[in-house]
């Protein structure tokens, strides 16, 4: 028994003297000092024998560095990168966003209040008023308006969601598509599809692109081969213009050769585009404003045309029969049924 105590013992003092050549090294290489043998050190006193032998351990791990894997990064560290990340790769679509008249946050927060307001009961609170506040908000953003009226308009949406009783996480993102294919040469949507070098265009095999906007043309990449710009407000004053515009609309599109394919589109493809969409799909197929807009709403959900614009719809009705091409890809009244049939059962 007093064996095995003794050699209790000298296994503690050994651990000890561990610990302490342990600290030693540590504390050589931090000074940049080179570190004498353990023969030599074994010759000073030993330290006292510590408590238990768990203390021991603890000693030698604390002495260790904080991280023994540099190449790994913390949460914080992480986060930080991705951010400054993010900030690079979305600069570019920000300032392309402002020169085409459109506050990217404020489209953004509206589309995800859309969202929110999709996903909620039919039944809720407040609906008609967050609705009304939604879309003026959306014509904030998208038509050159001040930063005062688009922080205006997005304090009252933000206001409206809270009273409907919804909350709009801003860390989603958006189930708005960049673009919606409504025939097999005709696409819409809003301005986000003509970010990072229209990439996305570029992947659908776009050739042609009619801008509605409230701003200046930018310059498009060199596959697009025709560019339509039309200088518009989202607004029911800018209705009679853009009205206007119909017959041009219609001859450029139809002009966009046998394999061409043309994206029309505005700030968030919500209102302009569609507008301007249905025009051409009116005259291309002989049918009336309400059927144009349902087959549109069928491949593009959440399109929504002001009042102004649709009663233009409604007047192109009675004028686009004067257009050369009228109904040329629907020449007999039973394929403008099966059109009109199509869109009602979507």
């Amino acid at each position: 028994m007093e064996a095995s105590l003794e050699d209790s013992d000298s296994r503690m003092q050994a651990e000890a003297k561990a610990s302490q050549v342990l600290g030693e090294e540590s504390a050589g290489d931090a000074g940049g000092t080179s570190v004498r043998p353990a023969r030599e050190r074994s010759s000073q006193a030993d330290p006292a024998p510590p408590k238990a032998k768990s203390h021991v351990k603890a000693s030698a791990k604390d002495m260790r560095p904080v991280r023994l894997r540099p190449w790994r990064k913390t949460a914080d560290e992480v986060r930080s990168e991705v951010e400054a990340a993010d900030r690079i790769l979305f600069e570019g679509q920000t300032a392309a966003a402002a020169a085409a008249g459109i506050d990217a946050a404020a489209l953004r927060f509206f589309f995800l209040a859309l969202q929110t307001v999709e996903e909620a009961s039919a039944a809720l609170p407040g609906r008609r008023e967050l609705e009304r506040s939604l879309d003026a908000l959306r014509q904030a953003a998208t038509s050159s308006a001040s930063k005062e009226e688009v922080n205006s308009a997005l304090q009252a949406a933000s206001t409206a969601v809270t009273a409907a009783g919804l909350e709009v996480s801003l860390s989603r993102a958006p189930k708005q598509d960049l673009c919606h294919q409504v025939l097999p040469w005709l696409l819409i949507g809003g301005w986000a599809a003509l970010g990072r070098d229209c990439d996305e265009l570029r992947r659908r095999s776009v050739t042609h692109v009619v801008s509605i906007i409230s701003a200046d043309q930018r310059k498009l990449p060199e596959f697009v081969q025709g560019h339509l710009h039309i200088f518009s407000f989202d607004s029911e004053d800018a209705a009679q213009k853009l009205g206007e515009r119909f017959p041009d609309i219609c001859r450029f599109i139809d002009g966009r050769g046998e394999r061409g394919k043309v994206y029309v589109h505005c700030g968030a493809g919500i209102s302009r585009a569609p507008t301007a969409a249905a025009s051409y799909i009116m005259w291309k197929l002989g049918v009336s404003a309400a059927v144009a807009i349902r087959l549109i709403r069928a491949a593009r959900p959440c399109i929504r045309p002001n009042v102004g614009f649709v009663r233009e719809l409604q007047k192109w009705e009675k004028k686009m029969t004067e257009l050369q091409g009228f109904a040329s890809c629907a020449c007999t009244a039973g394929n403008r049924l099966a059109v009109a049939g199509l869109c009602q059962n979507s």
